[in-house]
């Protein structure tokens, strides 16, 4: 009797491994596709086309960096929890060291990023971008 209890806790134990390890898997795979959907250069949806310039860009980069609107110096990007962008800027910049937490939403088929602030003590303003 014994020994079928360890033989049946060993076979509990590696169907457990067998299944945590695909879902571990899993999760990279879909961090990582999410993260593929920001790369590229977006537009301010809100300026006329005619208008655009560097000013009114945000560039995300694979290595995960970005260039933020009329902010000189390279930013970088990470995701967080659950649709929650995180951008930092780096000593130096013209708003000193900061980061800016982002709640995002994509749609039209991943071509448009709404980008809304996440602080709570600031209300910033929210963004709707289109890629590229």
């Amino acid at each position: 009797m014994r020994k079928q209890l360890v033989i049946i806790g060993i076979a509990v134990l590696l169907v457990s491994v067998v299944f945590l390890s695909g879902c571990a898997e899993q999760k990279v795979i879909k961090a990582d596709t999410e993260k593929n959907k920001f790369i590229g250069h977006w537009l301010d949806a809100s300026i006329p086309s005619s208008q655009i310039d560097s000013n009114n860009t945000v560039d995300f980069f694979s290595n995960g960096t970005c260039k933020y609107f009329n902010i000189s110096a390279i930013a970088t990007w990470k995701l967080e929890v659950v649709n929650t962008l995180i951008i930092n800027f780096p000593n130096g910049t013209e708003i000193y060291p900061f980061s800016i937490p982002f709640q995002y939403v994509f749609s039209n088929n991943n071509k448009t990023l709404t980008l809304t602030n996440g602080l709570s003590s600031y209300s910033g303003p929210t963004f709707i971008l289109t890629k590229e």
